[in-house]
């Protein structure tokens, strides 16, 4: 593999997104990173070694009516065709079965769209095992680095013991199919933008006393206290259009357990790493279920050691350098 490789990676900075940050800090100590729309990175004689794509699939709809947009589609083709031209190879990362926030109707079109944007390509990189084969690279998905953390940080939950939902509180998270089953003895929290006035009343109307609403932006210092001084992060539905939870990827990486209603990549991770702190549930009934169980009487401690190692700088470095060497770079 060649020394000190010239890497355009795209989109270079995505704000609220530490995914981006933390792949791009990965990349550098493979050489030079730099972004791949900007003129001067893709002039011939500055030819990249490699292009990295990221998100490309959500290009692919209109984002106010959820169905799929032709001209976004001719706009990422003639994208991905220039940047061949103006890199040695080009990889495609893909981080969902088809787009965000499509319509049911139109996700298998939209899924084909995407398998034949990945034709374009020279080489495809995933994130979960479970789509691993001769045509996806696996590359795991970098853990999150943990924040600076005081004692001056508020303790937003409290001193007792407590679960918790994190992350913007919106209908395709599930949390309205979890709550009617939830013990009235576990204590729950439930923290994130609430953008959704609606559905977070609906949530009001369905929770008992033991559930506490912080509907509010965090800092990442409060989010980190909250999730991992929490008996467990709660991920209460499974998205089809999903390859990765990085929910999931977030509260290993902070130190919490996790509870989930199961999906191919938690059943992946669960089967990989049976040690891993990780309970899965078909869906949100027996998740209540087993959340009750967990307050009631603790299952023996689990270790998230084997999986933090998995998702390390290191292990992605060297995941990354075989799949550069498989590509020829």
């Amino acid at each position: 593999m060649k020394e000190n490789l010239r890497i355009g990676y795209t989109p270079f900075s995505m704000s609220g997104n530490a995914y981006g940050a933390r792949m791009l800090n990965i990349l550098s100590s493979f050489g030079n990173v730099v972004r791949v729309w900007k003129i001067v990175n893709l002039l011939p004689w500055k030819r990249l070694d490699v292009a990295i794509l990221n998100w490309t699939e959500n290009e692919l709809i209109d984002k106010k009516t959820g169905h799929p947009s032709y001209g976004g589609a001719v706009l990422v083709l003639l994208r991905i065709l220039f940047v061949r031209l103006a890199s040695r190879k080009v990889v495609f990362v893909r981080h969902n079965v088809y787009p965000h926030d499509v319509q049911e109707a139109d996700r298998a079109r939209l899924t084909r769209w995407v398998d034949q944007l990945e034709s374009l390509v020279h080489q495809r990189w995933i994130h979960s095992g479970h789509l691993a084969n001769t045509w996806h690279e696996y590359v795991p998905h970098p853990r999150y680095e943990w924040p600076v953390v005081t004692d001056r940080v508020a303790a937003l939950a409290g001193d007792s013991p407590y679960y918790v939902i994190f992350g913007r509180i919106l209908p395709y998270k599930g949390i309205h199919n979890l709550l009617p089953h939830l013990d009235r003895n576990l204590r729950l929290v439930i923290c994130g933008p609430a953008s959704d006035a609606v559905y977070l009343q609906r949530l009001r109307e369905l929770a008992g006393p033991n559930v506490r609403f912080i509907p509010k932006f965090t800092s990442e210092a409060e989010a980190a206290k909250l999730v991992a001084e929490s008996e467990g992060l709660i991920l209460a539905s499974s998205d089809d259009d999903m390859i990765v939870s990085g929910s999931l990827i977030y509260g290993v990486s902070m130190g919490a357990t996790i509870f989930c209603v199961g999906s191919a990549f938690s059943q992946w991770l669960t089967d990989r790493f049976p040690a891993a702190a990780m309970f899965t549930a078909p869906d949100a009934p027996s998740l209540a279920r087993i959340l009750s169980q967990a307050a009631k009487a603790p299952a023996a401690k689990r270790d998230n050691a084997e999986l933090l190692s998995h998702l390390s700088d290191s292990s992605c470095r060297h995941y990354i350098e075989q799949a550069f060497i498989k590509l020829g770079v």
